[in-house]
Formats: C-alpha cells, structure tokens, sequence
C-alpha cells in the first residue's frame, strides 16, 4: 500500500504539471471528440462493483460496460483492475464464494500493480466512484477518487471534456444507503436542500457544456435491497409468550425460523425492541451465538428451566452457540428507522424527477424496478441472496451491488430509456447468458 501511495504521488505530480496548461488544452491534445463517445457517470453501481469489490471480470459487464458494447463503442475506457482484484476492506480481494461459504483472501500484492491502464492519457469513459455522494461529481474529495480522476479534473470536468454523444448520469444511492447499512443511523442521510443543490448543478453543467443526449435514474429503496430485506422471513409472532407483533427468531442453516414444537419460535435477542429488519451484516454475529438466548435469557422470556433446557439442547444440536448476547443495534433496524429512510429516498427521487423533467431528461424507474424484482422478478431472475439461489439471484455477494445478471438487467432499462427518448434503437441484451454466475 505504501508503494501505491508513493506512486500515486508521483503521477500526481505528473498529472497536475500537465494540467498546468489548463484541463481543456490537455484533453484537446488527446481526444478527437467523436459521435460514438458514450461518458458513464455515477457511483459504485455505475463503476460494475460487486462483492465489495472491483476487478476486471466486474468492470466488464458493468452496466456502461455493456450499453458501450451495445452501442458498438470500440474504444470504451475503464480504470481497468486485474486479478485477483481490489476488496474495499483494506488488504482484501472482493468477496467470493465456493458453493457454500462467502469469504475474501489477503491481497498479496500491491494494489497500484492491479491497476491495468493507470497511464491511460485521457479521462476514463466510465468514471464511476465508488462510494461517491452526489456532491463528489464535482469534488476530488479522497484517495480512491484520485484513483479513478488521476489528477484531470473532477468526475463532472472529464465528462464534459470527453464531448460525449451520451451520458448516462446516476447517483445519490450513497446519500442514504450508508444509514440502511449501518441498521438505521439516520445520521447518514443527505441534507436535502444539499442534494438538490448539488444535483441541479450538475445537471445544469452537463446540458450548458455539452451536446450530449443524457439519461439518468433515480434511487431504489435502500431499506428493500437484500442486504436489508433477505433475513425478513425469519420473522414471527410468538403468542407462548404473548408476543403478537412479528419478532426475528432463531433460523436453520437454510435460513428459515426453527419450530421448537406446536408452533413456539424462540425470539432472538437484540438491543433495539420493535426491529422490522435484520440485516444480512448480522450472520458472521449469529454464528457466533450473538443474538441467541442462553439458559438464563429463556428463563427470563418465561419459560421453565425444563423447557429453557430443552430448547437449549435443541439449539445447540443445530450447532449454534447460545452467549445470551444481543444483536447491537448496527445490525437491526426498526420500523421507525425503516420509514425515515424510505421517506429520504421519496424525497431525493421527487427531487430527481422534477430536475430532470426541468432540464427535459428521462429517468429510468430503478425505484419500481427493484420493487419488481422483489415481487415477480424479471426475466426470471430474483432478489434472493445467493446462499439460498446462487443460480437465478441478481445480487452480488454483498447484497447490495448487482451481480453480473443484475447489471444486464439495469443495462436494458437504460438501453429502453435512451431508444424511446433519443430514437437511437440500441439493441436490448440476452440477460439470459448471465445467468448461474455462482453455479460450480
């Protein structure tokens, strides 16, 4: 890491001494504006992450990846990551899974010597940040960012300096998400005047400063995604102990809640009381007992010390540990945390909608999208996690980014958006050959 560091000193050395000359006579040297350049600009969803992480086999069926290949680009630009990748828990490759356990390996390399096309002397045409906020497409704010920017301006001057024939523009899942992941901390919502502002902006820049025909989408729920949602069907009523509402209760290797006997689900333990969502963040936690009753918490539910022995042995002959311990409040997330967050999101796509119809732009639905998938899925594919169907889920290992169907998926909805609104007539994309990507 430190040599990625020095490195990434010097060549930004370089690049700032380049830019000297002004961001506009660097780029005119080397790019001759052409009718086929397509700009992707956006965050993590746009940049192809998945698994909580990047690697070269993900940035080639991101979505701008795939619209580029549709579009018959030839010359579509990525900031390239070779194997075995780039996890974004320091040290890491993203996630991977062997048929039955997720888990990640130690990088054993230097990151910089991943990066394929670091030197590339032009802007990236995908230039999508991971983990960028809407006010970052016209900030430089931190190290992963000058990863991807190189010292040539902000996500938003290169785009514009690309002179690019289509944009597809879609960001602000990162102006909420960070509350859904953290089980509720509403602290991590966007300031809503600051995303308009910012957003507005943009959209102002990218229509003043070039010819460009221009699509953006608006945000899904954060609060339905499956690292929110999946853990859902562990919840029931337990009336042995006068419980009524639905609780999160102990659950099998196949995630589904254990029945001690006529019915009776044994509530987990957790510190916040009226919890509406578990998140997928909490399994490593359960595995280690975290959540589930000892002796001494089932005799406090009420139970007899014959039947808290009882269900006891029968936990334990699942080969659960039971500390007694409750699951923190970073893994839960309550009803009302629930509807601040879904509120949040409403606001910042009502804001999307009326900057958009403002400036005459179409948004793709990705909103009702996702709801879609939740429900009836698409094109037979669903929102399931992939430990409980590896073969047809549309999620990546981390239930938050698409997986390689996933981002076909969203491809098409764009593809859709810019053929019935620019009258381009992109062919749409077989999603049907991504699927199994887990399969062995």
């Amino acid at each position: 890491m430190k040599k990625f560091l020095a490195l990434l000193m010097i060549f930004g050395v370089f690049f700032v001494t380049a830019c000297d000359e002004t961001q506009e006579e660097l780029v005119d040297e080397v790019i001759d504006p052409d009718a086929s350049v397509y700009v992707a600009v956006g965050d993590s969803l746009t940049a192809g992450v998945q698994s909580d992480g990047i690697i070269r086999d993900f940035q080639e069926v991101s979505f701008p990846a795939l619209i580029a290949n549709q579009l018959g680009v030839e010359d579509f630009e990525q900031p390239i990551v070779n194997s075995p990748g780039i996890g974004f828990e320091p040290g890491t490759t993203p996630l991977m899974f062997n048929g039955s356990e997720i888990f990640r390996n130690e990088l054993e390399v230097d990151e910089f010597d991943l990066l394929a096309n670091f030197f590339l002397d032009r802007p990236y045409d995908n230039l999508g940040l991971p983990g960028a906020e809407v006010v970052d497409v016209a900030s430089t704010s931190n190290l992963l960012f000058e990863v991807i920017l190189r010292g040539l301006g902000t996500q938003l001057e290169q785009a514009v300096s690309l002179d690019p024939a289509i944009i597809t523009f879609w960001i602000g899942g990162n102006d909420v998400l960070g509350a859904a992941k953290s089980g509720g901390d509403l602290s991590k919502i966007s300031s809503a005047e600051s995303f308009e502002a910012e957003y507005r902006n943009i959209l102002t820049q990218l229509t003043e400063q070039t010819q460009a025909s221009i699509v953006t989408a608006n945000l899904p729920n954060v609060t339905d995604i499956t690292l929110v949602i999946f853990l859902d069907r562990i919840f029931r009523t337990v009336p042995e102990l006068g419980i009524m509402e639905p609780v999160p209760v102990i659950f099998d290797e196949n995630f589904s809640p254990v029945d001690f006997g006529d019915g009776l689900f044994v509530p987990l333990l957790t510190e916040e009381e009226d919890v509406n969502h578990v998140t997928l963040l909490s399994l490593d936690q359960y595995r280690d007992g975290i959540g589930i009753p000892d002796e001494s918490s089932l005799t406090d539910m009420g139970f007899t010390m014959d039947e808290a022995s009882n269900i006891l042995s029968q936990i334990e002959m699942m080969g659960l540990t039971p500390t007694g311990m409750v699951l923190a409040n970073d893994f839960t997330m309550t009803l009302e945390e629930s509807d601040v967050i879904q509120s949040a999101v409403e606001e910042f796509n009502t804001i999307i909608e009326s900057a958009a119809a403002d400036f005459g732009i179409p948004v793709v639905d990705i909103n009702s999208a996702l709801l879609t998938l939740n429900t009836e899925g698409i094109d037979g594919f669903n929102s399931e996690f992939v430990l409980a169907d590896p073969v047809n889920t549309a999620y990546s290992l981390d239930g938050i980014h698409p997986n390689n169907a996933g981002y076909a998926i969203i491809a098409n909805l764009f593809i859709e958006a810019l053929n019935e609104s620019f009258d381009i007539g992109i062919p749409m994309i077989n999603t049907e050959q991504f699927r199994g990507q887990y399969q062995n």
